[in-house]
């Protein structure tokens, strides 16, 4: 059994010095792929706490909710319909969950143009109520 493990292990050495390029391809390669992975997965994890520590700045508990586009049919209406939150709906979720204590909606525009003597430029203006600041 031991002379057989010897055997097989002088023809891998064998066959490794035999073929030099092709085992230098492949350990090139093995060790490529690897350090790739590991690259990979530190960028991904880095990121992922960076966006969490930006997060955490803005304050404890808080949610944030952005219009945007259905992305399946529901009961009868197509897709893509455009999502968006009133002031009814911001009452709604006040007094529904008994948990929140407090909600801001926010007002955006591009329309409102802004002047400084004979330049006009259309900004973002953006508005919110005062319970956001607490």
């Amino acid at each position: 059994m031991l002379r057989n493990l010897f055997d097989n292990l002088k023809e891998i050495l064998h066959d490794l010095a035999q073929y030099k390029a092709r085992t230098a391809m492949t350990m090139f390669g093995l060790i490529w792929g690897t350090m790739t992975v590991i690259l990979l997965l530190a960028f991904g994890v880095g990121v992922g706490k960076q966006m969490s520590k930006n997060m955490h700045g803005i304050g404890e508990g808080i949610a944030i909710v952005w219009p945007g586009r259905t992305s399946i049919p529901f009961e009868g209406y197509g897709r893509d319909r455009s999502i968006r939150m009133t002031e009814d709906d911001i009452e709604y979720l006040r007094s529904e969950i008994k948990d929140i204590r407090r909600i801001s909606p926010e007002y955006s525009t591009w329309i409102l143009p802004a002047r400084v003597l004979d330049k006009v430029n259309r900004l973002n203006l953006t508005g919110i109520l005062p319970e956001f600041r607490t």
